[in-house]
């Protein structure tokens, strides 16, 4: 049947039904409308309708914009994992990702050394009597971890080290930075000295007991601690213990401003390294949760709304990102045992943005072990990021302290945990007493064909 020859109407009574047909009829059917409502209203006959040729141009209509909407970018098709790392990386969804989409996980060695001090190397006298200043690299480091398998270092600095004198002022009142050269030199050669030997370097900006400014902390050993992290030009000399929760707080509370002189030190490394592309990542600041998890005097009423590391990641990584936009931007979470909750009060809104956490449990088995690595492998995952652990002690194999006879089996159990979760892990770390049996450069026993098969 020839379905433009079929009339528009069976009947010519009110309630024929109209049947819809396409749009070159919309001026027709207009027309028909008005003639039927007519002869409905009146006692006289109905009109004949008139018939319209199929092919009689139309008016068109004005049409009406459609909003547009934008699409969600496609997601990339990620290929076969890697281990080997060979320039800048990226983030897709709860993945770290080279250049062709092909995850990485991060296997790291800690690096340390180059946070301890004020301005001045461990071979010169310190301002604080018993305090260590910073030391070089032993020259076995860079032969050893490449061959040893790990594709990345996390490297500890210290805005202290990096900056021991205060800034001037120029006149506009804009800052005049005097940076530690031979620091720098120390820094460059771990830089050029594990990238040109294809192993990725994570610069960790460092701070444990806040600043120098704080020495002789006593801790719970009995021993004491020297700070290290914050320059001391920021504080007045001999603070005590009373004094650390009121200074973190101040400096979260960005009292000062002080926050943009941090944000300018790492506005200076991002440049610095930005056309190295074995530098990949910028740890934004180790354990800023300190007075969260540390019962200090003056700082057990502190909760996690009132330090706002969420803000303090996004305002920092964006600036190292505006400088460097292919680096990852790691922020360090904590659940911590004083408050019961999470010191970071939301997802932070950054790209390229990775999950870590520190982790120390003395057995695979112990509540600090398996289920506590759960809880961040589901925040982690409920916030759909990558997770790295960037300190991990081998179940205290790796560390000065004593260990349990499990310590072999229960890493076999976490290595084989972390690799069906796509999680990345950095073992702390290189030196004697650590990874290295004390007074030698070689390794612990077991410990680095244990690692491996993890890899």
């Amino acid at each position: 049947m020839d379905r433009r020859n079929v009339p528009l109407f069976a009947s010519p009574r009110c309630s024929a039904p109209i049947r819809r047909t396409r749009r070159r009829w919309a001026a027709a059917l207009m027309l028909v409308l008005a003639l039927l409502a007519a002869g409905c209203t009146n006692d006289t006959p109905p009109m004949a309708v008139p018939v319209v040729a199929p092919n009689a141009p139309v008016s068109p209509s004005p049409s009406v914009p459609s909003p547009t909407v934008a699409s969600p970018p496609p997601t990339p098709v990620l290929g076969t994992p890697v281990h080997k790392i060979r320039g800048p990386l990226h983030t897709v969804g709860a993945q770290i990702v080279d250049e062709g989409n092909h995850p990485v996980r991060l296997i790291s060695i800690g690096i340390n050394g180059l946070q301890k001090g004020s301005g001045t190397p461990a071979t010169e006298p310190q301002p604080y009597s018993g305090c260590f200043g910073w030391r070089p690299l032993e020259q076995a480091a860079y032969r050893q971890i490449p061959s040893w398998g790990f594709n990345s270092i996390r490297l500890q600095i210290t805005w202290a080290n990096l900056e021991p004198t205060r800034p001037g002022k120029r006149r506009d009142g804009t800052p005049v930075h005097h940076w530690n050269r031979p620091y720098l030199a120390e820094v460059d050669r771990i830089v050029d000295g594990f990238a040109s030997r294809g192993v990725g370097v994570i610069l960790e900006m460092n701070q444990v007991r806040w600043s120098p400014a704080f020495h002789h902390i006593p801790l719970p050993s009995g021993g004491k601690l020297c700070g290290t992290g914050m320059p001391t030009w920021l504080y007045p000399p001999d603070l005590g213990i009373d004094s650390l929760a009121p200074v973190e707080r101040d400096f979260f509370a960005d009292k000062g401003k002080v926050q943009e002189s941090f944000v300018d030190a790492w506005r200076f490394l991002a440049r610095r390294y930005a056309k190295e592309p074995m530098f990949i990542g910028a740890d934004i600041l180790n354990e800023p949760y300190d007075i969260l998890v540390t019962t200090y005097p003056g700082g057990t009423d502190v909760l996690p709304a009132d330090l706002r590391l969420r803000e303090f990641y996004e305002r920092v990584g964006s600036a190292i990102h505006d400088v460097d936009p292919d680096l990852l931007l790691i922020f360090e979470d904590n659940h911590s045992k004083r408050t019961s909750r999470w010191s970071v009060v939301g997802r932070p809104d950054l790209p390229n943005e990775v999950f870590s956490l520190h982790w120390y449990p003395e057995t695979w088995d112990a509540p600090e072990g398996l289920a506590r690595l759960k809880r961040y492998v589901a925040r982690a995952k409920g916030w759909d990021l990558p997770m790295w652990i960037g300190e991990f002690n081998a179940f205290r194999y790796t560390s000065h302290f004593s260990h349990q006879a499990t310590w072999a089996s229960d890493l076999r159990k976490f290595l084989a945990y972390a690799k069906q979760n796509d999680i990345g892990w950095t073992i702390t770390s290189y030196g004697s007493g650590q990874i290295l049996q004390p007074g030698s450069d070689q390794p612990k026993p077991d410990i680095l064909p244990i690692l491996s098969a993890g890899f």
